[in-house]
């Protein structure tokens, strides 16, 4: 699940959000959209679930600060066991689908454009994605249509990988 972040309401709220200022799209609160996640793990509980909190609008470390309260909340157990991957250090492997179902900790959350707004210490549950991948298939103002869309998709496929064998290609397509 790829979540952009806003705050409203003089900072007090904060709100799914596409865009930046007064444009922006804005939707359902962040507490909303956590306990549903939350829901749909308790109630599936050999599914993995993805969470990137990507673009934000509006202060950086006031949204870090929410997202770290707001994952403590939602995704550590009553018996105070988190829901989610740690990982201590880039060079940790990653688990497998497994790995991650036999542990319960079944949620895996990437941090990408208010990273280095998070305060130090960082909490081991933000992964930091720019550090291993390298964005894939961007669609542009041109792609109006799905016809359009299908064939600049096509087209960046036919690119191939990167070949220097540093990073993985990180593929999504934002649909909002």
């Amino acid at each position: 699940m790829d979540l952009g972040i806003c705050m409203v309401n003089n900072n007090t709220d904060t709100v799914m959000c596409h865009g930046y200022g007064p444009t922006r799209a804005s939707g359902a609160s962040l507490d909303l959209i956590m306990s549903q996640i939350r829901e749909f793990m308790i109630a599936n509980p050999y599914e993995v679930v993805t969470v990137e909190f990507n673009e934000y609008d509006g202060d950086a470390g006031v949204i870090s600060k929410t997202v770290i309260a707001k994952v403590n909340q939602f995704f550590t157990t009553a018996s105070g066991q988190p829901m989610y991957w740690t990982r201590n250090a880039v060079t940790d492997p990653w688990p497998t689908l497994r790995d991650m179902i036999l542990a319960d900790k079944r949620l895996m959350i990437f941090v990408s454009d208010f990273y280095n707004a998070i305060p130090d210490p960082k909490p081991n549950w933000a992964n930091q994605k720019d550090l291993w991948k390298m964005d894939g298939f961007r669609y542009t103002h041109q792609d109006t249509f799905a016809s359009e869309l299908n064939a600049s998709y096509h087209k960046w496929c036919d690119q191939g990988p990167a070949n220097d064998g540093s990073f993985i290609q990180w593929q999504q397509i934002d649909i909002k």
